[in-house]
């Protein structure tokens, strides 16, 4: 047959198990957000993310008139070595 536990023994063990769930459940607390967070957060990053692409597009316009200019050039320079330009 196996004893009843203490009273206290309990007491001591139930108390000891529920301040390690409180901590456990304060740790979980502390690790989320709000919604509102979660949102401000989301939005900055679609923020972010529209001003990246809009600097993809202006680097892509750059390269676009250097690529068109360098073709003249090298055009230019294609001509002036073969002779085709002179007429």
């Amino acid at each position: 047959m196996t004893q009843a536990r203490e009273p206290e023994d309990f007491r001591a063990e139930t108390e000891r198990r529920f301040g390690h769930l409180n901590r456990r459940l304060e740790r979980l607390e502390d690790t989320q957000i709000s919604p509102q967070e979660f949102a401000r957060a989301f939005e900055r990053v679609n923020v972010e993310t529209t001003e990246i692409k809009r600097e993809i597009a202006n680097l892509h316009t750059k390269i676009d008139a250097l690529s068109t200019e360098l073709n003249g050039k090298i055009d230019t320079i294609l001509k002036h070595l073969t002779g085709s330009g002179d007429s």
